[in-house]
């Protein structure tokens, strides 16, 4: 959903009929608002939307959808907007309407803690899930990131994020999405596209060829809904970590983790500590008892 900058006039006429068919509150060109979700870690600086717009449903992001396309204005979504580090909430260029999904869009619709998963909008944030799972048993969890506890499942299986335990493949671990296309469409994949699929969630792979991997990066459509599947919570959880002296033992220090995880000795991701080049594996220990 990518075009030219759109120019004032293209873009009044979008505010207008955005406010006109989901009211005032739905968009701010304010420069305040405009300021804030402009804000940027990156090299480049700041880069400011040309708006902010709130949809509260899947049909408010289809509508929205609609009304850019017809008066081309190009559209950046974003979930929770806490990409620290990597651009936080900003826009991929100037003049660009930022689509909040996380502002309204912050619920989780569904939650089988027989199957095990959860299925989530975008502004549900890893510390909103972690908390609703732990006030129905404590028994299922959710693999996490490096990232801050505001940040979202959703919107970091979007971005090819990955975590620490056996479910670290975020992607690998989603199963079934919710999109909006380019022509205002919804589009639900694998089992979702069948009607009242019960097993939308369940089966990643459905009838036809396997469309979510289209999603990831992209700029093929937004993403409303997501399913997750949950890990049993072991009995405790542990972390180990090994230190070398010197960097230049990066050799030696592939190939024990080589070693490590080809024998499936630790079932998790071995990571570096993003301020260190030293490893880090973290996994959980199934073998002990209480918590």
């Amino acid at each position: 959903m990518t075009a030219a900058n759109p120019t004032d006039e293209r873009l009044h006429r979008f505010l207008t009929d955005v406010r006109r068919e989901l009211g005032p509150d739905a968009v701010s060109d304010s420069p305040e608002v405009r300021t804030r979700y402009g804000d940027s870690e990156l090299p480049g600086g700041p880069c400011l939307p040309a708006a902010v717009a709130y949809p509260r449903s899947t049909a408010e992001v289809q509508t929205m959808v609609r009304l850019a396309s017809r008066h081309v204005v190009p559209l950046h979504a974003i979930s929770t907007g806490q990409n620290v580090g990597l651009g936080n909430s900003v826009a991929v260029a100037p003049g660009t309407v930022t689509l909040d999904l996380g502002r309204h869009l912050d619920r989780i619709l569904e939650f089988d803690d027989r199957l095990n998963y959860v299925v989530v909008e975008p502004g549900v944030s890893y510390a909103a899930l972690a908390g609703f799972l732990v006030d129905r048993g404590d028994h299922l969890m959710c693999d996490t990131t490096s990232g801050p506890p505001t940040g979202g499942p959703l919107g970091n299986t979007l971005d090819k994020g990955g975590g620490y335990t056996p479910a670290a493949d975020h992607f690998g671990n989603s199963c079934g999405l919710e999109v909006v296309l380019g022509d205002g469409r919804v589009l639900r994949t694998g089992d979702g596209a069948s009607p009242d699929s019960r097993t939308w969630h369940i089966a990643k792979y459905g009838f036809g060829p396997v469309l979510d991997g289209l999603f990831l990066q992209s700029n093929l459509g937004i993403v409303t809904r997501m399913g997750i599947w949950l890990m049993p919570r072991p009995p405790v959880i542990r972390s180990f970590f090994f230190i070398f002296p010197d960097d230049d033992d990066i050799a030696e220090i592939v190939e024990i983790a080589r070693t490590l995880k080809f024998s499936g000795l630790v079932p998790t991701a071995i990571k570096p500590p993003a301020t260190s080049t030293h490893w880090l594996p973290i996994f959980p220990t199934r073998i002990c008892r209480g918590r």
